[in-house]
């Protein structure tokens, strides 16, 4: 999927930042400010529009064309979504913006109509079989978040109806996708694409109060579990429709899908966006620019990444979605840093007006132009609403109970948030899990069948432990300790015989690559090396039958009502799969008898365990 070379605009500011540092401090600090530089983006931008549109022939598509017919319909979305935003904040210009809109839509919906979905495809679309019925996500989904916008500045029978047509269309490609990952090209499916479609999708949960949540929340669940690289935690780029990984992360994709995340799930945007801008943002002498891949993944150097500036390892494309990101998160120390590397560009211009043809590209323009003015229509969308936003939220004491009290870590388990209403239980793999009823719970997984039932209750209590500034260490099955202070100081653990020994290694410590040494080696029976033996259940308790297999479940929430004991059930299971409330018959919440006996397994009180501290129990 070709989509991130921007343009020769944004490729001369980044090679100044690097190469001609000098003059790139020289123009620092000058105009055009990036309001000024939007203005002037827009009124070029408008008037090549209104040149094109409704013409027999468009110079500037014509020569789009030829380089890559993805981004004649790329171009047209995105000046459309800025024009959308510029409508919404500049309510004097919402006529004249609108009626570009307009004539962006019915040109590329007579392109559709008149050459179908291949109009805007690279040839091989047409070189070897579609696994769904040919349509491409990359097309319906890029049309469906254009008309949702135009709808958003002013809603309208007539595209009120083409925007549900292509709603319909994305819903049946989600529905036939197993994996959460429709295609764009035969069995190629991009994040890119699939988050476009998912914003479509949640303008019309806002314009029509359908209900996406099941399409949204599942391909959030199965992106935390199965499409991140374990490297750097960040999404990769494409992948085949069985959810194999074809392209790591690339900073081109990483940056958009992050701002679309905004508001489709906004948690693991910002954990997207922190990840992209440790990994591929550099920033020096007060310009910034960004890199197409982070340091554990390479991809090819082709017309797809862009040119990359050499010595300083920019990425024009990269770049310049990353001003859109940094305005959508709010980043506005990056945002000024990055408006600043394209005024060191026009400095090179001014030097050597022979580049100035160089300098100057509409499809760079357009997306740098939507990063400028981006903000009106995403505002206006907002983050999604779940039914509940926490354990407590969805599951509240059942009538005339009362809470029993319990710890800071018992306590913090109740409030754990949940993902939206409908999202559905998943294997690591993606796959839906049936039988297990219950609202899913916002905790991540680490790559493969590693994160079970007591991994998952690990998790939990390494990622409290950090948050409370301690130092989170767990044993393994043999007995010998994992701390992840060994792990952050440069040491990984490795298997001698039964036992572990530690090596040094220059590779960087990620936390969640501690989190899975940990599970390979720990399970229900080394939790009673880090836990001791209860008699009473409180929040925060584990409830354990050892074994292999055997399972644990966390007490998510305990209560009494008269001489009943009641109890809240969060679980993992086998294989890997999202960690969720298993709900019981009284409101979710389960019957304490001498334990629990759930539909998969029978937990007896014998098997109650509470966390130990370093000062011992809590």
């Amino acid at each position: 999927m070709v989509r991130r070379w921007l343009g020769r605009s944004v490729r001369l500011g980044l090679l100044v930042g690097g190469v001609l540092g000098g003059i790139g401090a020289v123009f620092a600090g000058t105009r055009p400010t990036g309001d000024e530089r939007a203005e002037q983006l827009y009124a070029s931008e408008v008037a090549l529009l209104e040149a094109g549109l409704g013409a027999p022939s468009d110079p500037v598509s014509d020569e789009l064309r030829a380089l890559n017919p993805e981004w004649d319909l790329m171009r047209m979305v995105f000046l459309g979504m800025g024009l959308a935003d510029d409508a919404l904040r500049h309510p004097e210009r919402a006529e004249a913006d609108l009626a570009l809109i307009d004539g962006i839509l019915v040109d590329l919906l007579g392109d559709e109509q008149d050459h179908g979905h291949g109009w805007f495809l690279l040839p091989y679309a047409a070189a070897r079989p579609w696994q769904g019925d040919g349509r491409s996500l990359f097309v319906d989904g890029e049309l469906a978040m254009l008309l949702g916008a135009r709808r958003m500045v002013r809603d309208e029978p007539r595209w009120r109806a083409l925007h549900q047509e292509r709603v319909h269309a994305v819903e049946r490609a989600f529905a036939s996708a197993p994996h959460h990952l429709p295609e764009s090209y035969p069995d190629e499916a991009w994040l890119f694409c699939v988050t476009n479609a998912l914003v479509g999708l949640r303008m019309s949960d806002l314009l029509d109060h359908t209900d996406h949540s099941t399409e949204i929340g599942g391909f959030v669940t199965a992106a935390r579990a199965s499409m991140v690289e374990p490297g750097s935690g960040l999404l990769g780029s494409s992948f085949r429709t069985d959810g194999t990984m074809l392209d790591g992360p690339e900073g081109s994709t990483v940056w958009l899908v992050a701002t679309n995340l905004l508001v489709l799930d906004p948690v693991l945007a910002n954990d997207q966006y922190t990840r992209a801008r440790s990994a591929l943002l550099h920033q020096v002498g007060g310009l910034a620019w960004a890199s197409e891949w982070g340091p554990g993944w390479q991809g090819p150097v082709d017309v797809d990444s862009g040119p990359i500036v050499p010595l300083i390892d920019a990425s024009p494309s990269s770049s310049g979605f990353a001003i859109l990101a940094a305005r959508a998160f709010e980043d506005e120390a990056t945002f000024a840093a990055l408006v600043r590397s394209l005024g060191a560009a026009d400095a090179v211009v001014r030097l050597d007006p022979r580049l100035a043809e160089l300098a100057d590209n509409s499809m760079g323009n357009a997306i740098v132009l939507h990063g400028l003015t981006f903000g009106a229509v995403w505002a206006a969308l907002g983050a999604p609403e779940a039914a509940a936003g926490t354990v407590t939220d969805a599951y509240p004491l059942p009538p005339g109970a009362e809470r029993v009290g319990t710890d800071a870590f018992g306590d913090a388990m109740r409030l754990l948030p949940l993902r939206p209403e409908g999202t559905p239980v998943l294997t690591h793999d993606g796959h839906v899990v049936e039988g297990h009823p219950g609202r899913v719970v916002d905790l991540a997984l680490v790559p493969g069948d590693l994160q079970q039932c007591a991994d998952s209750a690990i998790r939990l209590r390494a990622e409290w432990e950090v948050a409370q500034g301690l130092s989170p260490s767990f044993h393994a099955t043999s007995g010998d300790p994992i701390p992840w202070s060994r792990y952050a100081a440069g040491e990984r653990p490795f298997s001698v015989g039964p036992k572990l020994a530690w090596r040094p290694t220059t590779a960087p410590a990620r936390f969640d690559d501690w989190l899975a040494d940990v599970f390979r080696w720990a399970g229900t029976r080394s939790l009673g090396l880090d836990t001791v033996a209860a008699s009473d259940p409180r929040g925060g308790d584990l409830l354990v039958a050892p074994g292999s297999p055997g399972h644990a479940v966390v007490l998510l929430d305990v209560a009494q009502r008269g001489d009943e004991r009641l109890v809240l059930i969060g679980e993992g299971f086998m294989p890997a799969m999202s960690f969720h409330v298993e709900a019981g018959p009284i409101g979710g919440w389960w019957r304490w008898e001498d334990g629990v006996v759930t539909e998969h397994w029978s937990l007896p009180a014998r098997g109650l365990r509470r966390w130990a501290t370093p000062d011992g129990p809590t």
